[in-house]
């Protein structure tokens, strides 16, 4: 599964502990991503992806993503199916920061254009 920014869910801890139920793996993700001003739980980690409206299975943090939120609201399958994509200062400040996500979403893009 690919979420809205690129982001291959298959190769997150949190969607990976929820699958297999590795309350372990979610534990240590928690811990690795907790900070002086947040701590997760491995309940807070719980994720099976953020292209769904449904926040109950949601990593906490993703609930609040206004990636997530712009795409959900103007109904688009992916970021590089929005006819504003390329305009997007959401999506443009994440990928600067993410290669695998930038390169993934610069392959979509190119096909979903192709497409016409």
């Amino acid at each position: 599964m690919i979420a809205f920014c690129g982001i291959n869910c298959s190769d997150c801890p949190c969607y990976q502990g929820t699958v297999r139920a590795d309350l372990e793996l979610l534990q240590k993700t928690a811990d690795e991503w907790s900070g002086p001003d947040k701590k997760y739980s491995a309940n807070d980690m719980i994720c099976l992806g953020c292209t769904r409206e449904n926040t109950d299975f949601l990593f906490s943090w993703c609930k609040g993503c206004g990636i997530r939120n712009s795409a959900l609201e103007k109904g688009v399958a992916n970021c590089v199916t929005c006819d504003g994509y390329d305009d997007c200062e959401k999506i443009r400040s994440f990928l600067d920061h993410h290669t695998k996500p930038k390169a993934l979403m610069g392959l979509l893009r190119e096909k979903y254009k192709a497409r016409g």
